[in-house]
């Protein structure tokens, strides 16, 4: 849903989100692809290759999962768009999506993150990366940018080390505004056996003799789901039990949001046609109680959602499908890692996923140095942030409020 684009100078986009074509006078052209814009096949297939042919695959950052985000979960007003970076014959060199902060702090630029992205590294062609930073930060500066701030970024990949190389070397500015690390699966670095070893004895146990009241209750099996069909039905199913959850009476369901539904609609859609989308479910006699949906790019897998029938709450239903994602990980040789997508310091998590993926929010200054310029910014934009979430936590209460007691 992307317009046709003209090769432009970065300060042809003005607040109002308009561009007019310009010359670009860089070894690679910046293109800004706005989220209203009408479809436009070439700049998807070039997209497309480049997600084939970047050096770290990213499920969150590849046009059937981003797009949908765009159209669907972009704040209304917001200036989001796509900055792509554009070599010769070869396509893009690299893509990332970008907001602007609003006035007092209009200078602040960050990579975009929605509420259903959990990593952050951009498409980069390999062996591109810095042509690509080169177009991204002057592309910032001639648009008045002072700060990018990068959150919910992987340092486990190549483009994390090329970013902080390409930092040294031109001498810019950065801070670590928040290090944390979350559980995560080195699928071929275990065997089933060693992985049920790494449990607790506690744990193992319980699981043991959860399974076990399950099985009392019926004939309980579980089923991969990776074929279109399987994943489109796997699907509604699990957008039935998570809105049958504690999700759905407080409103924080998938389809509690009509911007939500439309977005986790489109992305089944666009995954299950690239066979990117690998559903699992735990069932008793042919009926879902727990549903896990994951994404796959490669070797590579990440953790999306789980939904599970709270009436067999007691028999932690949504726990056992976990522990049949990780068997099923470690027993396939196709897969080398398995990402949990679980905000750290989630202990049951955090025992069931044994190894840790390191993340880091940054603050970076557009231009070389800027250190004072990264303290200004940094203060200014955190204190507002936190004066818009104590706003935003104040109205969640009042909306509980509101709806009485849960039953």
């Amino acid at each position: 849903m992307f317009a046709k684009l003209a090769l432009m100078r970065p300060d042809a986009v003005g607040d109002s989100g308009l561009c007019r074509p310009e010359p670009w006078p860089s070894r690679s052209a910046a293109r800004w692809i706005l989220p209203d814009s009408a479809d436009d096949d070439a700049v998807l297939e070039k997209w497309r290759r480049l997600a084939e042919a970047a050096g770290d695959a990213n499920v969150f950052a590849e046009p059937w999962m981003l797009m949908p985000a765009l159209r669907h979960l972009a704040p209304k007003g917001a200036r989001i768009g796509l900055l792509c970076a554009e070599g010769d014959a070869d396509g893009m060199l690299g893509a990332v999506p970008l907001v602007r902060s609003g006035p007092p702090i209009s200078r602040f630029w960050s990579v975009w993150a929605h509420t259903h992205c959990f990593d952050t590294t951009p498409l980069v062609r390999e062996g591109s990366a810095s042509a690509f930073l080169d177009t991204l930060f002057g592309w910032l500066d001639e648009q008045g940018g002072g700060v990018l701030h990068w959150p919910s970024l992987t340092t486990d990949t190549r483009f994390a080390g090329d970013l902080f190389s390409h930092l040294a070397e031109t001498q810019r500015g950065w801070r670590v505004l928040r290090r944390s690390a979350r559980p995560f699966l080195r699928a071929d670095a275990l065997t089933v056996a060693g992985y049920l070893e790494s449990l607790s004895r506690n744990r193992r146990k319980g699981c043991e003799r959860r399974r076990r009241r399950l099985e009392e209750l019926g004939n309980l099996t579980s089923r991969r789901g990776e074929r279109r069909d399987e994943v489109v039905s796997l699907s509604r199913q699990f957008l039935e039990l998570e809105s049958r959850s504690w999700k759905g009476r407080i409103g924080s369901a998938i389809q509690s949001s009509p911007g939500e539904t439309a977005y986790f609609e489109a992305l089944v859609d666009g995954g299950s046609r690239e066979g990117r989308i690998m559903a699992g479910a735990l069932e008793l006699d042919g009926r879902p109680v727990a549903i896990t949906m994951n994404f796959r790019a490669g070797s590579q897998l990440w953790a999306f959602k789980t939904a599970f029938d709270e009436e067999l709450r007691s028999c932690a239903p949504g726990v056992l499908a976990e522990i049949e994602d990780v068997r099923h990980a470690i027993e396939d040789p196709t897969i080398g890692w398995f990402d949990s997508c679980t905000p750290p310091g989630n202990r049951l998590m955090g025992e069931l996923w044994p190894h840790r993926r390191p993340m880091v929010d940054l603050l970076i200054s557009v231009r070389p140095g800027g250190r004072r310029t990264l303290a200004a910014f940094g203060a200014g934009h955190f204190a507002l942030r936190a004066v818009r979430a104590g706003r935003r936590r104040l109205g969640s209460v009042a909306r509980l409020m509101r709806r009485g007691p849960l039953n």
